[in-house]
């Protein structure tokens, strides 16, 4: 699905997160019911921060301050029962306010992702998704509906498309990106205006057999 890859201004050794060096090539497993452990070792910073990217909205972010030895704990930077599995984030580290370093992690929960709301919030996306195509569909297929049902067809398109690739994401923990997402519902949405140019040309000539059989009544 084209996850972003780490990487970021660190040095291996420098910094870990939960008790894994921050620069390694491995996604961090944290519990995100629990506070995340930073350590912070020969950088001259006062604070860190930590923010997850889903869907190319970044949560979380709130500068902690180091205790003295550069320790910290991160606040997790989303709700346990809302996100779980791989995703991605990245740590700041900051001097006076100053950003000082970036590193872009990849993490994975210890939760189930089936079990949160974004899971659920799929679901109940795709099945909308396919009610109004469906409906949508039918209109046309019986001769009826105009360029309103022509457009929901493809929006919904879209929309299951994008549901398709959060399902995947969730059953198959690998994150989708932006660009994957964009490609992926325009296609969708060109697909959907195919089958509703199909959709029309039936329904256009269900309704010519329907006058002609009027006719020699």
């Amino acid at each position: 699905m084209g996850a972003p890859t780490a990487g970021g201004d660190l040095v291996p050794g420098t910094v870990t997160v939960a008790g894994v060096d921050a620069t390694g090539p491995n996604p961090i497993e944290v519990d995100l019911s629990e506070p995340i452990p930073l350590q912070v070792n020969g950088i001259d910073v006062d604070s860190a921060a930590l923010t997850v990217e889903v869907f190319g909205v970044r949560l979380g972010g709130d500068p902690v301050p180091l205790r003295p030895g550069g320790a910290a704990t991160l606040p997790d930077p989303v709700n346990s029962h809302v996100l779980a599995g791989k995703f991605d984030g990245e740590l700041t580290l900051l001097r006076s306010g100053t950003e000082i370093a970036t590193q872009r992690i990849e993490f994975r929960s210890t939760q189930r992702p089936t079990r949160t709301a974004a899971a659920a919030a799929i679901v109940v996306l795709a099945l909308f998704a396919v009610a109004y195509l469906e409906s949508n569909t039918r209109t046309l297929r019986r001769g009826h509906g105009g360029m309103a049902n022509i457009i929901g067809l493809s929006a919904s398109s879209a929309i299951l498309a994008v549901a398709v690739a959060g399902g995947a994401w969730i059953l198959h923990d690998t994150p989708p990106t932006i660009s994957t997402l964009a490609i992926t519902a325009v296609l969708a949405a060109g697909a959907g205006l195919a089958a509703a140019s199909a959709a029309r040309r039936i329904g256009k000539r269900h309704s010519l057999l329907r006058r002609a059989r009027r006719d020699k009544r």
